[in-house]
């Protein structure tokens, strides 16, 4: 069994549900199923449990989470489950269509970044070159252990660069690509961005991102 325990706000409803979570599941009393019959995940208020490591179900139990304004949230189950609803908290959104980050500056010069084997690392992003149509990973997030704290790498510093998120700003010299201004056109990406900084910055403080 996975779950979910929470430290929530004194002022929150402890069984709100978000409509785009009803519309994904089928409601019976405080249990949700898959439309096929499948259980899904249940809600004890105060905490959410499943039997399942399903990627909708935790993104699901994540938007809940937030809705009911819960500071903290205590994840157990499987280090798959773990992972993943690690991976969710990072790039979650509420100002999104989905609840999750889908914007970040690009650049013409994106690294490689990957999650050592050895290590409690996992990609929580990646993006598609529109040169080329290859996949590539954007973001690995290191887990603290007893050995390191947290860790980001990212396939290029631009994601954070002033002059990424505002080409008015100039670039060096040495710049010679010319300046895109999609960041300026549509202002959801910018505030995408910032959204993913704030993500980052909390969790690597030890902060709920939630």
């Amino acid at each position: 069994m996975r779950s979910t325990d929470s430290i929530p706000r004194a002022d929150t409803d402890p069984w709100t549900v978000p409509q785009s979570v009803r519309d994904r599941f089928v409601q019976d009393g405080h249990r949700f199923y898959f439309p096929d019959g499948a259980p899904a995940f249940r809600d004890l208020g105060r905490r959410l449990t499943t039997p399942s490591e399903n990627t909708q179900v935790i993104h699901s139990l994540i938007e809940i989470a937030r809705s009911r304004g819960w500071t903290e949230v205590s994840v157990t189950g499987t280090e798959r489950f773990r992972h993943e609803a690690w991976r969710q908290a990072r790039l979650a959104d509420p100002s999104a269509p989905d609840g999750s980050i889908r914007f970040l500056p690009s650049h013409p010069h994106e690294g490689a970044v990957s999650a050592p084997p050895a290590a409690r690392a996992r990609v929580i992003a990646r993006g598609t070159s529109k040169a080329t149509g290859v996949r590539f990973n954007i973001a690995v997030a290191f887990e603290a252990d007893g050995r390191a704290g947290a860790a980001i790498a990212q396939s290029t510093f631009h994601h954070f660069a002033d002059y990424n998120w505002d080409p008015r700003m100039g670039a060096r010299s040495f710049v010679d690509e010319p300046p895109g201004d999609g960041m300026l056109r549509h202002p959801e990406v910018l505030a995408a961005t910032h959204r993913y900084a704030r993500n980052v910055a909390l969790w690597l403080a030890g902060v709920s991102t939630t």
